[in-house]
């Protein structure tokens, strides 16, 4: 499966390419990476992880919110319009969650994955539990 912001990730490395003069092997080396690993960044074969994300985003210049704001495409049998409603949704709070991410120890994003994680649940159960009722109640 292709990264999403693979396109986006390209057009800022390029970008950052014509700017500095430095060529891919100089790129990788400042974001940590190997050339092979940082080209199949640029292709979209292997998404990067948060580290090399916050890497790239200092070294591009912009928000590491750049990598998190398209949508995609929407699974099969859901209409395009409310994919990207809820996608939008989706990106205000994974950027929230991946910016308090970025600026916290690792100990400390242990206990926010785990709080936010047990809420996610507690919200799908208590979904479920209201559909239940309604179907019941029809």
């Amino acid at each position: 499966m292709m990264w999403p912001q693979y396109r986006k990730f390209r057009q800022l490395a390029k970008d950052y390419q014509t700017r500095s003069g430095e060529n891919q092997g100089a790129i990788s080396a400042k974001l940590g990476i190997n050339l092979f690993t940082y080209r199949n960044y640029l292709y979209g074969s292997k998404k990067p992880g948060i580290k090399t994300l916050q890497a790239a985003a200092r070294l591009f210049g912009v928000s590491i919110t750049e990598f998190v704001d398209n949508p995609g495409t929407p699974p099969p049998g859901i209409e395009r319009d409310l994919w990207q409603r809820i996608s939008e949704r989706d990106r205000v709070l994974g950027t929230a969650i991946l910016e308090d991410l970025t600026s916290i120890s690792d100990q400390e994003k242990e206990v926010y994955l785990d709080m936010w994680k047990q809420g996610f649940f507690k919200a799908i159960a208590k979904m479920r539990i209201e559909e239940a009722n309604n179907k019941l109640s029809t």
